[in-house]
């Protein structure tokens, strides 16, 4: 026999009276917030990599012309293409939160559940260094011998994310009895709208305002690159639907429902729990 009426029953009150519900001690962005994800998140490290595609090209052609010597020309050493990694990536933001419907039960058992979050004004900010292979040249196309070099901008960004980021969350309860709740999370996929995501930077390692200026322009161009995005969110994604949040998300989930059944007498084959949804 499905579990799935029961489930739902116990979903969509939770989601009226607590996940939804500003006053209560459940209510979502609260929750988010004493799991440890806002008002932010460390997030690590993160090898975005060679920028690849018309952009990187351009962005390896703009940095080496804005580098090199004033009475010289300065190209990309053949092949070379930017290079970009983030450090000390904190995410913000992420209890600016609102679930639009109760999560849904579905499967064969009705165990399985999917909830839908959105998102308004992520922000993500970190460290990074920007690196390019560049070399002197008469040509305009073959590197003159020994000049080539690495032109590095090391810095601060931040992206902002406007608009509405949905996260879709799959969980399943592993275990459901008279006072025994088990939530496992089984993944976090995020989707952002990648046109109203911006990118300013600010790079610190270069004291020569014109030299500083050229490279900012170049560095926030290749922050604001599609591809460079892409593999951004992508990492975000990795990073907070790893093992770690995962495991972390399914525990917090647990103690959260449990508590909450708990204190509204609502727990699933009890009498009381029964005579709630009767």
């Amino acid at each position: 026999m499905s579990l799935q009426p029961v489930v739902q029953q116990m979903l969509d009150d939770l989601w009226n009276k607590a996940l939804n519900n500003s006053s209560s001690p459940w209510y979502l962005p609260t929750l988010i917030t004493k799991a440890g994800f806002a008002p932010s998140y460390a997030a690590g490290n993160w090898a975005v990599g060679t920028i690849t595609g018309d952009g990187g090209n351009q962005a390896a052609q703009n940095i080496c012309a804005a580098t090199g010597p004033l009475d010289d020309n300065s190209i990309p050493t053949p092949g070379s293409l930017p290079d970009l990694q983030l450090s000390q990536v904190v995410l913000k933001y992420l209890d600016h939160v609102s679930m639009p419907q109760a999560p849904q039960a579905s499967g064969p058992d009705g165990l399985t559940i999917t909830a839908t979050l959105l998102f308004t004004g992520i922000e993500i900010d970190g460290s990074f260094v920007l690196t390019q292979s560049c070399c002197l040249t008469d040509d305009l196309q073959t590197c003159r011998p020994g000049t080539t070099s690495s032109q590095v901008g090391k810095g601060t960004f931040t992206l902002t994310i406007g608009g509405k980021s949905t996260a879709v969350a799959v969980t399943h309860i592993s275990a459901l009895a008279p006072s025994t709740l088990t939530v496992v999370a089984d993944s976090i996929q995020y989707t952002v709208d990648y046109t109203q995501m911006v990118a300013t930077v600010d790079i610190q390692n270069i004291t020569d305002p014109n030299q500083r200026d050229k490279w900012n322009i170049q560095a926030a161009k290749a922050f604001n690159y599609l591809p460079t995005q892409t593999v951004m969110v992508a990492a975000m994604n990795a990073d907070l639907g790893g093992p770690g949040p995962l495991q972390q998300v399914g525990q917090q989930l647990t103690s959260y429902i449990d508590n909450y059944l708990q204190s509204t007498h609502q727990y699933p084959y009890d009498s009381s729990f029964r005579s709630v949804f009767s």
